[in-house]
């Protein structure tokens, strides 16, 4: 893990309390309340995570929820950051 990818978790944890983990290298994975979906995208993308690869939605029938997943890449950094959230 690099220090880019450990001090964005450290951050993401402590500023929006959203479960965070690398999930491999250079792929950052976060599930997030979907109250703090806008604050976290936006702050995101100060980090440098200007470019959105794809957005798509899972429909749980059993849960009743949608699943709303972002994926937001850093071409600096190199990093891709997956945002998931639930309504």
């Amino acid at each position: 893990m690099s220090k880019k990818e450990t001090d964005l978790l450290a951050e993401i944890k402590t500023k929006f309390k959203a479960d965070a983990r690398v999930q491999n290298d250079q792929r950052i994975w976060i599930k997030v309340d979907s109250y703090k979906l806008i604050q976290i995208c936006k702050w995101i993308k100060e980090q440098g995570f200007v470019h959105i690869s794809a957005i798509s939605v899972t429909d749980w029938l059993e849960k009743g929820v949608y699943e709303l997943t972002y994926h937001l890449w850093s071409y600096e950094d190199k990093i891709l950051v997956t945002i998931k959230t639930s309504y």
